[in-house]
């Protein structure tokens, strides 16, 4: 439960793995009326693998009825209400690097998948754009963010269910020198339970990759961070409104108006959910950032290659002095 509460643990990979007529939807009001009752808060669903999971939400198969209102598998209401608004529906990719940069590796692997979708799966709701997530709408009318997943079993990176020992390929020097590279994001999924077992649990190799990755989160290239805070980042980054203006003093004052898509509607975002937000500056240059006619706190750097300043939002209000 503290796992939970804290946030190590924040996808509601649906309600379990049943029949294909064993759920219902008084299972789903029991369930979310205990994570509730719990304080336990998720905003991401993620599909149980397998058609047979008829409560699965989306409009790629025909077997995804949890958002379907003549099924009785439906609780998408119910789901949206609890705070759900980040679907993972089935959408994977090969492409290193969503939102981020299209090189040939990507582009190729763009339409090598456009044309396995259009050769065995139905084309509806794929994501073939490289972007991390997209508006979905789905049987009710309800809308939310549908994300896309890192890798694509049948392009040829693993064994089709990603186990823990498939990680030091999947992320590997190369994929991860690709990543940083092209600036983009990784939602990244494994089944680290499926493992080598005791005494060692995880292959030398596979701790050495994990080893890696470590490392160069530290070093500052690699973001490396959960589900939900991945998803909200991009949210604000990508649908934030904002104004700046340039004082007689040099100073450059940012006010952020609001955040507004098709999901959420419009709304006056958090400082918690700013973190993270960074402007780039003239190296010369300093900056105030106000939220509602607030002083949020900023962490400002000088950085010499490339001459400019940053201005990152630690999502916390400016202390009063």
């Amino acid at each position: 439960m503290s796992y939970l509460r804290e946030g190590k643990i924040d996808v509601l990979h649906s309600f379990g793995h049943f029949g294909p007529d064993d759920f219902r939807r008084e299972l789903a009001v029991d369930a979310l009326a205990f994570l509730e009752e719990k304080d336990i808060h998720a905003q991401v669903w993620v599909n149980h693998y397998g058609g047979e999971n008829r409560h699965n939400m989306g409009i790629m198969w025909e077997t995804q009825q949890g958002d379907n209102p003549q099924s009785k598998a439906y609780h998408c209401d119910l789901t949206k209400r609890y705070g759900i608004k980040y679907l993972w529906s089935s959408n994977l990719t090969d492409c290193i690097g969503q939102n981020g940069r299209m090189d040939f590796y990507n582009l190729r692997t763009l339409v090598y998948e456009f044309l396995l979708d259009l050769r065995y799966r139905p084309l509806r709701n794929r994501n073939h754009t490289n972007q991390l997530m997209n508006v979905v709408s789905l049987d009710d009318g309800t809308k939310m963010f549908d994300f896309v997943r890192y890798p694509l079993s049948y392009t040829g990176h693993g064994t089709g269910y990603q186990w823990a020992g498939d990680l030091p390929a999947q992320l590997s020097d190369e994929v991860l020198d690709k990543l940083i590279a092209n600036k983009g994001y990784i939602i990244y999924y494994v089944h680290l339970g499926a493992n080598d077992g005791p005494p060692e649990y995880f292959s030398k190799p596979t701790k050495a990759a994990l080893k890696n990755i470590a490392d160069r989160y530290h070093e500052g290239v690699l973001w490396v961070a959960p589900t939900t805070r991945i998803l909200r980042y991009h949210t604000a980054h990508k649908y934030l409104r904002w104004r700046h203006e340039i004082k007689e003093n040099g100073t450059v004052s940012i006010a952020i108006d609001s955040t507004s898509n098709s999901v959420d509607g419009k709304y006056l975002p958090t400082p918690d959910q700013l973190k993270g937000i960074t402007f780039k500056l003239k190296a010369s240059k300093t900056c105030t950032v106000y939220l509602d006619g607030k002083m949020l706190a900023v962490d400002i750097r000088r950085n010499d290659a490339p001459a400019r300043t940053t201005a990152t939002l630690t999502g916390e209000w400016a202390e009063r002095r």
